[in-house]
């Protein structure tokens, strides 16, 4: 017996020393898999550098040359964007540095390639009849002082006080020009910081004791040396702005926080849409006026929870219309919490006009309500 069990545990030993020769054997093939990995993206980002640097110096956009161009950097911002963001910061200074060097007269070519790296086929200029064609149009022919005025975040709040009354404002907590001159200690625990001439420009503070100050001055300080009109899209409506730093009450959290988005034609609105997740699995659920879920989707899917319908709905599209009135197309957009409604901005080119429908025909169908 004694010997049974001897040669039992001796089979035991081996069977796991096998075991663990063959886990360690596997530890050794996944590491060097990891380093044949870590080698390959190596060698695919020093590729994508090594392109960027050849299209963006050796390739002279003129003319002639301008979609062979578009082309390549829509190429590139595929192959960067996310996965290579260092290197896709350095392909839009290159783009904002060309935009800004273009003479007027070739405004017309770039917005024409910059459609057709975004939608895929070519702009109608001459005879624009899609919603999308018609604000490339009138990112040219129709940038006015009165645009330029209302896309102004700073300046749109005097404007709206008159239309529809204060109550409607977030409250302001200041104003300045350069970031060092702003004294957060006279600044809530809580508030957002943003900028007045140019979109996606906010640096959201929910706790002061764990703002990196650092990185907003160098977010900001890059801000309010850009003319977001060169950016991307020639939306030169936003070109004469000056650029203002604001500091605005904290509102909500980003779950609480709902933003209605109020498409007006010739100053009534037609569509009204809810993004949700935006920072992590953006989608948006579009309605009608009367909070009918829509039968398309513009550039983003769509909801999984139909968002509820606002009580306060007729009180937000009786302010998107009397802000909109007068306007051929404009983008109201409202928060709505804790039942209050609040102005967020007036957008006039949404999307950068080229956001992409499904069923592609509802770009036509919006477009039909444009009277240029």
């Amino acid at each position: 017996m004694s010997v049974l069990k001897k040669a039992f545990r001796k089979l035991k030993i081996n069977a796991t020393s096998l075991q663990l020769e063959q886990m360690q054997a596997e530890i050794q093939s996944l590491q060097e898999t990891i380093r044949e990995y870590k080698e390959l993206q190596k060698q695919l980002e020093k590729q994508i550098k090594e392109l960027t640097i050849t299209v963006l110096r050796n390739e002279k956009r003129n003319v002639n040359n301008h979609e062979k161009y578009s082309k390549k950097i829509g190429q590139l911002i595929k192959q960067c964007d996310k996965m290579y963001p260092s290197v896709m910061e350095d392909i839009q200074q290159k783009e904002y540095e060309y935009n800004c060097s273009l003479p007027p007269e070739l405004y017309e070519q770039e917005l024409k390639d910059f459609y057709k790296r975004k939608n895929g086929k070519d702009v109608n200029f001459e005879n624009p009849v899609t919603l999308s064609e018609k604000i490339t149009w009138m990112k040219l022919n129709d940038s006015t002082e009165l645009k330029s005025l209302l896309a102004d975040k700073y300046r749109v709040r005097k404007w709206v006080e008159e239309k529809i009354g204060s109550q409607y404002l977030i409250p302001l907590l200041g104003t300045w020009e350069k970031f060092d001159d702003i004294d957060f200690d006279l600044l809530p625990e809580k508030f957002v910081l943003k900028c007045n001439h140019g979109s996606g420009m906010n640096v959201i503070v929910n706790d002061k004791k764990d703002f990196d100050r650092s990185t907003a001055r160098r977010k900001i300080n890059k801000w309010m040396n850009t003319n977001y009109a060169f950016t991307a899209g020639l939306e030169m409506h936003y070109k004469n702005i000056k650029p203002v730093i604001l500091a605005e009450s904290f509102l909500a959290t980003g779950d609480q926080l709902r933003d209605y988005k109020f498409l007006c034609f010739g100053g009534k609105v037609e569509y009204v849409w809810v993004d949700s997740d935006r920072h992590t699995n953006y989608t948006r659920a579009i309605f009608d006026r009367e909070w009918n879920v829509q039968p398309f989707r513009l550039q983003f899917p769509e909801t999984p929870i139909t968002p509820e319908k606002p009580e306060k709905l007729d009180e937000m599209i009786r302010i998107a219309e009397t802000l909109s009135a007068g306007f051929s197309f404009v983008r109201v957009d409202l928060y709505y919490i804790n039942q209050t409604v609040y102005f967020g901005e007036m957008t006039f080119t949404s999307e950068n006009g080229s956001g992409e429908f499904s069923p592609p025909e509802y770009d036509k169908i919006l477009g039909d309500k444009i009277k240029l």
